[in-house]
């Protein structure tokens, strides 16, 4: 059973009005498939897709009952398929638990038909008063959150079937316990017929397998009110709820605001547009691919071009932007715009920068040439290209092109969208902190955030991006502090507002397992690293670079740990991984070349440790500012084997260098760095 409560009690939040982000997604995925067209096929494609789920075993008994289910569903009500113990239920009620949207998708149509029937009984019943009870298992971790959240909110993101009988209830909680440490529950709850928002209705007839139940059966997301919580006996709680109008308003805002996002269009393109945002881009392009070969969709097309993209998927995304944008006639150069616009975001995945800029350019040039001209769509060309010549290290040529789009934000006579603005801004700030200048970064992410907080609902995504951002600049400065305070207010926000497996998350937590390095707590931040790292091979294309920046990491902690063995496997791992996914001058692969050549150091093998210095110094020169301190790092890195090796020339020069760097760098972390420096070569 799929259930979302408040959050629990700890150092982000108190509020008891709060349900967890599963609501969100789980909603509108309802609302969209209640909408979804269905044909003749949809049933039998259900059959199918049941009987490729069943294991072997019990596959014969289950197989008959989708042959039965197929051949008899118009002869029974939806309800009763959905309540007779068949197949239907237990898949049904672990797609709504998991979010599976494939499954839920494929069973759209009873999912559809088992609301409109609940409906139908509830808009003809006699409104009455209720008291009604559920039984069921649960895990102690699910019920802690329930009993230490009185007076708070909890929401069933499934049918919820119960009982007016409370002894069947009773018997129904006794016989689900399998595991001891399970909780038995009991749940109790007041039902005020003019309070839901939600249908539910008392189950009688042709609608009721099991009459002498008295069984009311709920729609989806149906909230409650968590009254009392009270002891049975040794492991068997009572828990008093009491149906309710109220609703989270947070969530409530943040559901709306991604219900515009994702509005216009068909339902099936508003379902692929909306896993997309989820970051389950297989589901979507599954949709996307299913809409185009039933009804021509330049948007749909779009959207699966950018979804194989986020998957990785860059000949199959080309194939599909390619044909769309040879489908268009001349007079549609917006769309010619848009889709070579996503062929520059294609290749620009994929590393072929040049490519990239060839696409932009031409999406460029074709806005330009429209009539009228969509200035906006122009200062978006302009941001994507600024942001290829900051990957490639050219921060200046960058920097251009993302004041020239902000030119065309900043006039509210071209742009009315300060959301676009709040972009730029990020943007632009991102191109100072990669330079260097971090406290100028800081400033145009500040006034990214304060135009969100005029616009956004607090818990939207974008908020936990510039937090994000905020929190990467003060750890370059080495306000370490500030840095985690940042990182944890973008957890907060994605635990609120993304599901559990968004490969955004692995940023969150690669960047607050740094945090918690940088404060000296190694075990934290290792956890926070396999986190990313998990998370990362579940939701990320293989071998992106995220996951390479969470191995990396990991290494610098076993690094520091004196454990260079394990230091060294995770450093040649994340090498591995970004010599295939990032240009050869990125500045990712100096930093992990750089942290190679100190295992080299400490294992004495200084020609091989100055091989990859130099190699990480020739980078570094062409893409970053002459007083980044990383440039530092390097050549401190690069005195200390010339040192080692007797040759102290070399060794002064390199170190003058790093310590002039260091000098005019007036923040924390190049004060540490220069002390850092001096401590060690006078301990020579």
């Amino acid at each position: 059973m799929s259930i979302s409560t408040l959050a629990s009690k700890d150092i982000f939040t108190s509020d008891l009005d709060q349900l967890d982000q599963s609501f969100t997604y789980s909603q509108l995925i309802k609302e969209i498939v209640l909408e979804l067209d269905y044909d003749a096929k949809a049933k039998a494609d259900l059959g199918n897709y049941c009987r490729r789920r069943q294991t072997s075993d019990g596959g014969g008994t289950v197989s008959s009952l989708i042959d039965k289910f197929e051949q008899d569903y118009e002869c029974h009500s939806p309800i009763w398929w959905y309540t007779c113990g068949s197949f239907l239920f237990g898949m049904l009620n672990q797609a709504l638990r998991t979010q599976d949207t494939e499954a839920l998708v494929k069973m759209g149509f009873v999912i559809r038909d088992i609301h409109r029937k609940i409906k139908e009984l509830h808009d003809n019943a006699t409104p009455r008063q209720l008291t009604v009870y559920r039984g069921q298992s649960m895990s102690a971790d699910e019920f802690t959150k329930i009993r230490n959240n009185k007076d708070g909110l909890i929401s069933f993101n499934n049918f919820l079937s119960t009982s007016i009988d409370r002894d069947v209830a009773y018997m129904f909680a006794e016989s689900t316990l399998q595991n001891p440490q399970m909780m038995l529950l009991l749940f109790q709850i007041e039902i005020e017929p003019m309070v839901s928002r939600i249908p539910f209705a008392e189950l009688k007839g042709d609608d009721c397998v099991f009459g002498s139940e008295n069984e009311v059966l709920f729609s989806m997301h149906t909230i409650f009110r968590i009254r009392e919580v009270t002891q049975i006996k040794e492991g068997f709680w009572n828990v008093e709820l009491k149906l309710t109008s109220d609703n989270d308003r947070d969530l409530a805002h943040l559901t709306e605001q991604l219900r515009k996002e994702i509005k216009g269009g068909m339902a099936s393109y508003r379902l692929g547009h909306l896993l997309i945002k989820m970051g389950k881009f297989k589901q979507a392009e599954e949709v996307l691919l299913k809409l185009i070969n039933s009804v021509p969709n330049l948007m749909a097309s779009y959207r699966l071009g950018h979804s194989l993209v986020k998957m990785g998927k860059f000949k199959q995304a080309e194939e599909v932007l390619l044909k769309l944008a040879n489908s268009i006639p001349n007079r549609g150069r917006t769309y010619i715009s848009s889709t070579t616009h996503q062929l520059g975001a294609i290749n620009r995945e994929n590393g072929n920068f040049q490519a990239a800029l060839m696409f932009y350019y031409i999406a460029l040039t074709t806005g330009l040439n429209s009539i009228p001209i969509d200035f906006r769509s122009i200062a978006i060309t302009c941001n994507d290209i600024g942001l290829i010549h900051r990957e490639l290290g050219n921060y200046l040529r960058a920097l251009a092109y993302y004041q020239k789009a902000l030119e065309y934000l900043e006039d509210p006579a071209i742009n009315s969208d300060r959301l676009e603005l709040a972009t730029a801004y990020n943007n632009v700030g991102q191109v100072f902190q990669s330079m260097g200048a971090h406290s100028t970064a800081l400033g145009f992410f500040r006034r990214t955030l304060a135009i969100e907080k005029e616009i956004l609902p607090p818990n939207h995504p974008a908020f936990a991006t510039v937090h994000n951002n905020i929190g990467t600049v003060h750890s370059l400065m080495g306000n370490h502090s500030l840095a985690l305070q940042s990182y944890r207010e973008t957890c907060r926000i994605e635990g609120r507002s993304l599901p559990t497996d968004h490969g955004t998350l692995v940023v969150t937590y690669n960047n607050l397992g740094e945090a918690h390095r940088s404060n000296g707590d190694y075990e934290v931040a290792l956890q926070y690293y396999q986190k990313a790292i998990d998370i990362g091979e579940r939701s990320l294309p293989e071998n992106h670079p995220s996951i390479a920046a969470a191995y990396c990491n990991k290494a610098i902690v076993y690094f520091m740990k004196q454990d260079h063995w394990t230091a060294k496997k995770f450093f040649e791992k994340a090498r591995e991984i970004l010599e295939q996914t990032v240009p050869p001058d990125s500045p990712d692969l100096a930093i992990v070349y750089v942290h190679i050549g100190q295992v080299h150091v400490v294992n004495t093998d200084y020609f091989a440790a100055l091989q990859f210095f130099r190699k990480a110094l020739r980078i570094q020169k062409s893409c970053l500012l002459p007083n980044d301190l990383n440039l530092a790092r390097t050549y401190a890195c690069m005195a200390e084997a010339f040192y080692l090796l007797g040759n102290h020339l070399s060794a002064v020069k390199y170190i003058r260098l790093a310590i002039d760097i260091a000098r005019q760098e007036n923040t924390p972390a190049a004060k540490q760095l220069l002390e850092q420096y001096l401590h060690r070569f006078f301990s020579y």
